[in-house]
């Protein structure tokens, strides 16, 4: 309203959506340059400027920027001129609707396959983002990881680190990365070199042997708390 003023608000921008982060502006036309204080209101409230808020005037053009807009600043907004004469005149309101950024995970780099020897320690690393950011977890094949596993999900990057390796460790890893959006999964083989492999001698209890037509079987049991065992197949002649 003008109440007795040729001064008016022409044009007031349109209900707006946008997401979070992103720079919002508003333009609003009055009818002429006048000298007036411009305030900004959101939801019936005088709005403040600082770094993130700036406002300036273009002739009978008055611009509000945001930047780096979140949930906060949802709202219904306006603006307002005041005269020297004390004249307040109102604009039209209008909406702002923020969204939160919603992304599901996605692996910016992907687990390598490795080999190392036993006693060697195991190291995966892996990149990821999402929005909201993702849950983090490893499973080794296909069972989570023993306990004296050690994982990270620090600043988008999983770690995992297994100390002093053994032949037990060899198999498949995978990181799987899980929001409200979606789910992704990286893999990686990591193959442990045993001490036989390397041609030093193992520990290995025999625990029995068979024979026939000229061929002999030694069972050796590689842990006492597994049930794993390798064959030695010996052939006479």
């Amino acid at each position: 309203s003008t109440s007795g003023s040729a001064l008016r608000f022409e044009a007031v921008p349109l209900d707006q959506e946008a997401t979070e982060g992103a720079q919002v502006t508003f333009t609003c036309q009055v009818s002429s340059v006048a000298d007036a204080m411009v305030t900004w209101l959101r939801d019936g409230n005088p709005m403040k400027t600082g770094p993130r808020l700036q406002q300036r005037q273009d002739g009978t053009r008055l611009i509000l920027t945001m930047d780096r807009v979140t949930q906060v600043d949802d709202g219904m907004y306006g603006c307002q001129l005041t005269t020297a004469e004390g004249l307040t005149v109102a604009s039209a309101t209008w909406m702002l609707r923020v969204s939160r950024v919603s992304k599901s995970p996605v692996f910016l780099s992907q687990l390598q396959d490795c080999s190392i020897s036993e006693g060697q320690p195991i190291s995966l690393e892996v990149r990821v983002e999402g929005k909201p950011a993702p849950r983090v977890s490893w499973q080794f094949k296909g069972r989570p990881l023993p306990p004296r596993a050690r994982s990270s999900h620090v600043g988008g990057v999983a770690k995992l680190m297994i100390q002093n390796a053994s032949c037990h460790d060899d198999g498949m890893y995978v990181c799987v990365a899980e929001n409200t959006h979606g789910r992704a999964e990286s893999s990686a083989r990591v193959h442990v070199k045993g001490a036989l492999a390397q041609g030093h001698a193992l520990n290995m209890q025999v625990l029995r042997t068979t024979a026939g037509r000229g061929m002999h079987k030694l069972y050796f049991n590689k842990n006492e708390d597994t049930e794993e065992f390798w064959t030695l197949l010996i052939i006479s002649s």
